[in-house]
């Protein structure tokens, strides 16, 4: 678990030092967690069923997927105020 979250996270970090458009990053970084939001919606699991909590998981990703956007948007915007010429490119 460990070593992919470390991808990850330097996937990330790439997008935040390869694209300068503080709006495609949050869009990327949103896209992502579509994929979990549909394996969690089309397998939730028995004991998500059991207790009737699909749509909190769904909730969750969600959620993550709208902080982990704002969170990438926000990052690439101060990049490109505290180095202007490299927004430019």
């Amino acid at each position: 678990m460990g070593l992919v979250m470390i991808v990850f996270l330097c996937l990330f970090l790439a997008l935040l030092g390869f694209e300068n458009s503080a709006q495609w990053n949050g869009i990327i970084a949103f896209v992502f967690w579509l994929p979990m939001l549909l394996i969690h919606s089309m397998n939730p699991g028995y004991e998500t069923l059991a207790r009737g909590e699909v749509h909190r998981g769904i909730m969750a990703i969600l959620l993550i997927a709208a902080c982990h956007s704002i969170l990438q948007f926000a990052l690439r915007s101060l990049i490109n105020r505290i180095y202007p010429e490299e927004a430019q490119h």
